[in-house]
């Protein structure tokens, strides 16, 4: 493994213990991946993914702002 993608695997390990890495993909025909990442202000959303990627080259961040859904099954009441 290069030195940039142990790093990489460390925070994205740390990020997950911590909560905030919620799941990972890679787009094996784009070459990068997309996180999905939770976070309760733009900043820390932000920051989180910054360390999440060592290397700013190449690095996008997108936040959206999501609110419940009222047909959510996770939030549904029983």
């Amino acid at each position: 493994m290069k030195q940039h993608e142990l790093a990489e695997s460390t925070a994205a390990t740390k990020l997950a213990e911590d909560g905030h890495l919620v799941r990972l993909w890679r787009r094996p025909l784009a070459g990068d991946a997309i996180g999905l990442y939770r976070a309760f202000s733009q900043a820390t959303a932000r920051g989180s993914a910054r360390r999440a990627c060592r290397s700013p080259i190449g690095l996008r961040v997108t936040v959206t702002p999501l609110e419940a859904h009222p047909n959510d099954p996770a939030t549904a009441s029983r």
